[in-house]
């Protein structure tokens, strides 16, 4: 259950986590506890010390550009200090959240086989054991399987209407979202939910993920497991062919068994974004570039093309005459990190050579090649050459064949329209309204916790023989067409 570092304390002050403390070893992880749930030292040759979060979301992070560093929506009760180590057990006796460090009785300094076996030396018994919330609150990033709240359901019902009324015979429907920033605390599990809802009803032929599906500011330890739990949230989505289809919305997730076939995962398809790096504020454990592709791409590698050692890649769909190219955005390597690398703009080029005349092209990615179309540097590596290589493409006889590219990063929709093909931005899934940071001409919707406006995403629908995009919103913000 536990997962822990030695070296790794949590500082009674601020109740965040500080490396260099080699004679402590923490939790890297967020816990949840209800009333009643208690902890017990197992190995009394050590001390443990427990910090409590109340679940309180701050409005700043939310109405200012603020990024916490613990990668939390939840306030410190600082509980926590030099004098409450203890052996004895603790029980909690209030919903909260929690993380524990550690000391020697003996003072010695902790070693990482001590880590390895944290779950031996301490466990948590839940007052309510069988209780299911119980067993999801295990995993230290929560996994609803069901709408709760009226306003989600309301909107997924509003969506799929929307959906059946655009969508034809020769259309290809995707979820579509970008910077969801996942947050302790946070809203990722009505997302989920949401999602799961929409795809039982409307069945999407993919997700699509435009980056920055954290803060990318915590230990790498820490961003693996939320990124996993992210993506494997995504894989319980499953599609299951039946006779009947299905109108329900109510919370139990359920479909009909009537001449179902094995369900299999809706595909998942990741354009990395500069926080997936984990360098967000020049964090000392960034991902190298094949651990952002092991972490983010391999798990599509079964139904994508792309070099292993790469973080670019494609998708076919024959049948549509159809080519989704995925773009890499960000190395922190570089001086100027934002911008897109010799070898990717090679591999486009090639790319692009090699689709059929016939196919048109979507091309994703999370930062926009225009510098002018973003706000966080004055310059992008190489963007204005990638758009003259798509602009030229998009001539004859290719003429329209690039029917849009779609990032994400700037937290705000827009279309660009100078280009032979639009640039199309997608507003953030991280629940978050402020205006200023923001490129010219961009629109960024009000947003409100407990709320629809708390989600935002979109539902895709591609037409590809009448070169038309249907970005139909869930959550805050408005539809968008985009027309050849």
């Amino acid at each position: 259950m536990f997962m822990a570092r030695a070296g790794m304390t949590i500082r009674a002050g601020t109740g965040y986590e500080a490396l260099g403390g080699l004679d402590r070893m923490s939790t890297i992880l967020f816990y949840e506890a209800s009333p009643g749930d208690k902890l017990q030292l197992l190995d009394r040759r050590y001390l443990f010390n427990v910090a409590t979060y109340s679940p309180i979301v701050d409005d700043k992070y939310i109405y200012t550009y603020s990024y916490k560093p613990d990668q939390s929506w939840v306030m410190y009760n600082n509980d926590l200090s030099g004098d409450t180590y203890r052996v004895d057990d603790y029980v909690f006796t209030a919903y909260c959240y929690f993380r524990l460090c550690f000391k020697r009785k003996d003072g010695r300094d902790f070693d990482t086989d001590e880590s390895d076996r944290v779950n031996e030396i301490i466990a948590l018994s839940r007052l309510d054991a069988e209780n299911p919330e119980s067993k999801i609150r295990n995993s230290g990033l929560r996994n609803s399987l069901r709408i709760q709240d009226n306003f989600l359901i309301s909107e997924c019902e509003s969506l799929v209407q929307k959906i059946e009324q655009k969508r034809t015979e020769g259309s290809l429907l995707f979820a579509l979202l970008s910077d969801t920033h996942y947050t302790v605390n946070g809203t990722w599990n009505d997302t989920l939910a949401s999602l799961r809802a929409v795809h039982e009803n409307a069945g999407f032929d993919g997700i699509i993920h435009l980056g920055d599906m954290t803060d990318g500011i915590v230990t790498a330890a820490a961003t693996r497991h939320y990124v996993g739990e992210i993506i494997n949230d995504i894989s319980t989505l499953r599609t299951i062919l039946t006779t009947q289809k299905q109108k329900s919305f109510s919370t139990d997730s359920e479909v009909s068994s009537e001449n179902q076939v094995s369900p299999i995962s809706v595909p998942l398809y990741i354009s990395i974004g500069n926080h997936d790096t984990n360098y967000f504020k020049n964090n000392p454990e960034p991902f190298t570039i094949g651990e952002q592709c092991d972490l983010y791409l391999s798990h599509s590698d079964s139904y994508t093309v792309r070099n292993p050692f790469q973080p670019w890649y494609y998708k076919d769909f024959p049948e549509h005459c159809l080519r989704f190219v995925f773009l890499h955005s960000f190395d922190y390597t570089q001086e100027r990190r934002y911008g897109f690398s010799a070898d990717c703009l090679r591999w486009l080029e090639e790319t692009l050579a090699g689709t059929p005349d016939a196919y048109n092209i979507l091309v994703f990615s999370h930062l926009t090649p225009l510098v002018k179309l973003q706000h966080w540097t004055d310059y992008i590596r190489r963007g204005d050459e990638l758009a003259l290589l798509l602009d030229g493409y998009n001539a004859e006889p290719h003429k329209g064949n690039i029917l849009a590219y779609i990032n994400g990063h700037n937290h705000a929709d827009q279309i660009y329209r100078g280009l032979s093909f639009p640039i199309v931005s997608v507003g953030c899934g991280k629940t978050e309204f402020f205006t200023d940071y923001k490129p010219k001409g961009a629109y960024t919707p009000p947003r409100k916790l407990g709320e629809a406006s708390q989600e935002l995403w979109d539902a895709l629908i591609i037409t590809p023989r009448e070169k038309r995009l249907d970005f139909i919103r869930f959550g805050a913000g408005n539809d968008r067409t985009v027309l050849f």
